[in-house]
């Protein structure tokens, strides 16, 4: 494999491992109030913002913050999804929210704040039905390296397939508004905090615009029928700038 084909594979594997990051968040905070349909955005690599904390944050990564990655991604929600911003000063409020009543979602974002990686997602929001959180969907994005989606397909899979806990299902090729996309279906277990194995079903879509790879991955708890039926009504309103 050339130097090439193998940062290719490095850079394309840190911006798949990424959608695990959500995969393992159990019960979620309690969601604001219902507010109208809204679409949302979040632009590429914010600026940071000065956050207390107990120790300074650890210095990003290379692959968690790629030098001069631009794109932005926005998807319209449903009143029931609820976007939240990753910046620093953010995530900490959202550290805040949690207190010690979610340790896996605490610890989640414990590591996106350490190293850096949540300078890596252009977007993400967590469901409610009722109040019960039911999963989430993330936005990452990484250089394509010059790949289309045919050449990215086999670096993609077997990546997905390498995440601890996930089980691949299914992967095709799917039309969305904006182009084509890989659609790689999986499960992931995780365990909770009590220990006992939580699966959850995980729809993951690639799509390659002006050599920026985005990935959409939709993260059900339990396989939840409102939060796949919420994704496959959010997915068609995708929409990235490179």
């Amino acid at each position: 494999m050339t130097s090439t084909k193998r940062a290719q594979l490095a850079v394309l594997g840190a911006v798949v491992l990424l959608l695990a990051a959500c995969g393992g968040s159990g019960a979620s905070p309690a969601p604001p109030s219902p507010s109208p349909t809204v679409t949302a955005s979040a632009s590429a690599a914010p600026s940071p913002t000065p956050l207390v904390t107990a120790s300074p944050l650890a210095t990003p990564s290379p692959l968690a913050t790629p030098t001069g990655l631009a794109g932005s991604a926005s998807l319209t929600l449903p009143a029931n999804w609820t976007e939240i911003e990753m910046t620093e000063a953010a995530l900490g409020n959202l550290m805040d929210v949690i207190g010690g009543s979610n340790p896996e979602l605490a610890a989640m974002v414990t590591r996106l704040l350490s190293n850096g990686a949540f300078r890596s997602f252009a977007f993400w929001a967590n469901g409610y039905e009722g109040g019960a959180y039911i999963g989430n969907v993330n936005i990452t994005r990484g250089p394509a390296g010059g790949l289309s989606l045919d050449g990215a397909e086999p670096l993609i899979l077997p990546q997905v397939a390498q995440i601890p806990g996930v089980s691949v299902t299914d992967s095709r090729r799917v039309d969305l508004p904006i182009g084509e996309a890989l659609l790689v279906t999986d499960t992931i277990t995780t365990a909770g905090a009590d220990g006992s194995n939580v699966v959850q079903a995980q729809r993951g879509y690639f799509v390659i615009v002006d050599d920026v790879v985005f990935n959409v991955t939709f993260t059900c708890m339990e396989s939840n029928a409102t939060c796949l039926a919420d994704a496959e009504a959010i997915i068609p309103t995708l929409q990235v700038t490179p």
